[in-house]
């Protein structure tokens, strides 16, 4: 079956999170999706070989290919795993995040429903114990809401292959978000439809996150 949703998982191969963000794609109910594991870790890393990887990778569904270049930066990872799509409809998984059983298909079907390129889906954040969703009121964005209320984090949009925009690799921050008002101005898109249930879980941790740099917010707001 030739897939209809590519499924862009980057990963480093550092965080043991990997298998459980890789199961969450493959309990995806949607049959008809390829899931492309691009590989960004050092060379010679055998993070591949370990358990419960190497078990999972062996899913029909999942491809695995090289990152093309060592910038460091996820958008070339994703970009990478763009180029890689078979599928009409792409969207991501961090390493760290999860997918909640039927986002895929929710997406799919509303994209599908009312002829957006890209659409949204809320998100529910865990930090140390606590819990809160977002993106789980409104059923689409206008207007201003296009730039001011949507939240088109990586995990959560759902856009059609065949548009121009790509990654910004320039960007170590909100990049994701660029990537959205790019398809937004592309198409000319008054109105972005968002599946208002949380269907990404989003694990926020310690340690070092190119987010957390002044400089590189600064440039990917600015942006």
């Amino acid at each position: 079956m030739e897939p209809i949703v590519s499924l862009i998982l980057t990963t480093t191969g550092k965080r043991p999170s990997f298998a459980a963000a890789l199961r969450s794609g493959l309990a995806q109910d949607f049959a008809a999706l390829e899931i492309i594991v691009v590989d960004d870790s050092p060379p010679g890393s055998a993070w591949m070989q370990a358990e419960p990887m190497a078990a999972l990778l062996t899913d029909p569904r999942v491809r695995v290919v090289r990152c093309t270049r060592a910038t460091g930066r996820a958008a070339t990872a994703r970009n990478t795993g763009w180029a890689a799509a078979r599928g009409e409809w792409l969207c991501y998984l961090d390493d760290d995040n999860e997918y909640r059983p039927g986002k895929i298909r929710a997406q799919h079907a509303l994209a599908v429903r009312t002829g957006a390129p890209v659409v949204l889906c809320g998100i529910e954040f865990r930090a140390g114990g606590r819990r809160r969703t977002k993106q789980v009121q409104a059923a689409a964005f206008r207007g201003e809401g296009r730039l001011l209320g949507a939240l088109a984090d990586t995990n959560a949009l759902f856009h059609r292959r065949d548009v121009q925009a790509r990654w910004d690799e320039e960007l170590g921050t909100a990049d994701d978000a660029c990537l959205f008002q790019a398809i937004l101005q592309e198409r000319n898109l008054a109105v972005v439809p968002n599946v208002p249930e949380a269907l990404v879980v989003y694990h926020a941790h310690q340690g070092p996150r190119v987010n957390r740099s002044a400089v590189w917010h600064y440039r990917g707001t600015r942006r």
